[in-house]
């Protein structure tokens, strides 16, 4: 019994020791492993959002490129617009003036036609006025003939007026008609020109909101990307701090073994490994789900090195320790503790620590000393988990092993 208490005193002593050196460094290993898994997800995070950022740049050049060429064409229907309202104006004064032509024509026309009728009737109520008369009166051959060649250029010339005067009508008639055709096709053209016009208005404003919105996500993908870049530096200079702080804590933990094999060199008491035999956590329950090393984690998805190995088991099932120890850590109940979730860590002594995570209770307390066997806690799924499990790790001297080559399934 006593030297039962001895061995009890000397291992709580140890565990006393190393918890100022081993678990820190232990914590700072875990810490590590999650930043790199974090400054792993960061990167991937960061190549998808260039690529993004570069499909959103691409995607806003051509948009400028659409936009620029619908003002381009805009310009051109302005410019046509312009060009077809001014002959549309030349062709209405034109067509002013061929209308005050014809009406002076025709009015022309009509004057000398009142004129020879005029004088027509009244050569005809004279009574000298008939051309007939006119000839008859002749007083020889020649006479008859010069009245009747009289007669005729008489006749003749107002036939030309007449025929003159209708020949210019119906010319500035035909000039009127192919204005008024000239003014319509302008008409259908500008009506043509002006719809085309609004068509590109209309492009152009759902163009340019959507080179607004393509250049607010592009800003908003460069600013997501700075602040990965950002995070990503913070966690490469946690990482370096991590990795020399864990350095610094290894070797003092080295030379804290050295000066304690020293004394027990010098005293003949010591704790050796071979003082240590695991057992099983689980009883009744040996088949693993998951086993130490490299693997594709069950809920990222992605390639990872598994820390331990999982063991099924209903939840509640009683989890034992697998050797007599020190509790270094005890989270409490419905806690997340990271993916761990509800855990336990115990000292054996000798740079050995077992890790006991995804507990739906956890029945021992920081600094508590536990025999092999006791019940420390129950199976459950907290933490990130997918099922009733039993997380185990081992490590010695802060340094992750297969728990199947120290833990026997006994």
């Amino acid at each position: 019994m006593k030297k039962r208490i001895v061995s009890a005193l000397a291992l709580i002593l140890a565990a006393v020791m190393i918890l100022g050196v081993v678990l820190p460094a232990i914590l700072y290993a875990d810490d590590l492993g999650d930043l790199k898994n974090e400054q792993s997800d960061i990167n991937k995070q960061t190549e998808a959002e260039k690529k993004k950022l570069k499909e959103l740049q691409k995607q806003t050049e051509a948009m400028s490129k659409e936009l620029a060429s619908c003002d381009s064409k805009i310009q051109q229907a302005e410019s046509k617009l312009t060009t077809l309202n001014q002959q549309i104006e030349e062709n209405e004064a034109l067509l002013v003036k061929t209308e005050a032509e014809l009406a002076e024509a025709q009015e022309e026309a009509a004057q000398y036609s009142e004129t020879l009728m005029k004088r027509i009737q009244g050569m005809y109520e004279s009574s000298n006025a008939s051309y007939i008369e006119l000839l008859l009166k002749a007083e020889s051959i020649s006479d008859f003939f010069c009245k009747l060649e009289y007669v005729s250029q008489v006749m003749e010339y107002d036939n030309q007026i007449m025929r003159g005067l209708e020949e210019i009508s119906r010319s500035i008639q035909e000039h009127k008609a192919l204005i008024e055709e000239t003014k319509a096709g302008l008409e259908a053209d500008r009506q043509a020109v002006e719809t085309q016009k609004k068509d590109l208005e209309e492009a152009r404003q759902s163009k340019a909101a959507k080179l607004e919105e393509l250049t607010a996500l592009t800003k908003d993908s460069e600013e997501a990307l700075q602040d990965l870049e950002t995070m990503s530096q913070d966690i490469q200079d946690r990482i370096k701090k991590a990795e020399e702080e864990i350095r610094r804590r290894e070797e003092e933990e080295r030379r804290r073994q050295e000066e304690e094999a020293n004394k027990n060199n010098g005293s003949g008491s010591s704790v050796n490994t071979g003082e240590l035999s695991f057992q099983w956590p689980l009883k009744g329950y040996t088949y693993l789900s998951s086993q130490f090393g490299p693997r594709i984690h069950p809920i990222t998805g992605v390639y990872s090195n598994h820390k331990g190995c999982d063991i099924p088991a209903p939840g509640g099932t009683n989890i034992h320790s697998v050797e007599k120890g020190v509790v270094v850590e005890a989270s409490g109940n419905n806690s997340w503790n990271g993916g761990y979730g509800n855990y336990v860590m115990i000292s054996h002594g000798n740079g050995y620590v077992s890790l006991y995570a995804h507990c739906s209770k956890v029945y021992v307390k920081v600094g508590q000393y536990v025999e092999k066997g006791d019940v420390i806690a129950a199976v459950g799924t907290t933490g990130s988990s997918t099922g009733n499990h039993l997380h185990l790790e081992m490590r010695i001297n802060g340094t992750r092993v297969d728990p199947e080559l120290y833990v026997p399934k006994k």
